[in-house]
């Protein structure tokens, strides 16, 4: 989830069009929502109250996210990774997987292989791992 909106802040404040900031704690949507004020980014990030499924449902509405930050446990992951996941991100878009215990790794990695993602690279510190992938883009494809 967003947690503080740490992330969706610097999105935003890294040119991001536009930020959806999801978390299904109150209080964590609470406080993004007031660290984007204090940061002057409310009008570029939404945040809301939802779950990864809510996520979807807002990418079935566009195009597709660029990137997706997915703070949340591997079996979460697991889950959305086999059905919808890699299906939201457009061509050239990077998913960033976290919140995935080092000894799960190896189960993400197995599950990215059953997708279209590419594997980028895995960082792992004090027994917690991200996952970076990347959606190949066609031959000949510009991003928008």
């Amino acid at each position: 989830g967003t947690g503080s909106g740490i992330l969706s802040i610097a999105a935003a404040l890294s040119g991001a069009g536009s930020v959806l900031a999801l978390d299904i704690d109150p209080s964590s949507v609470a406080t993004a929502r007031i660290n984007m004020q204090l940061n002057a980014v409310e009008d570029a990030v939404a945040v809301k109250q939802g779950s990864l499924d809510e996520a979807l449902q807002a990418a079935a509405e566009t195009d597709g996210f660029d990137l997706v930050f997915a703070n949340i446990l591997a079996p979460v992951i697991l889950k959305f990774l086999k059905s919808e996941l890699a299906k939201v991100l457009k061509p050239g878009a990077i998913l960033v997987t976290s919140g995935i215990e080092s000894h799960e790794v190896q189960i993400i990695k197995r599950a990215v292989l059953d997708t279209d993602l590419i594997e980028v690279s895995i960082t792992e510190t004090q027994g917690w791992a991200a996952v970076v992938t990347r959606k190949p883009s066609p031959p000949n494809h510009r991003r928008k």
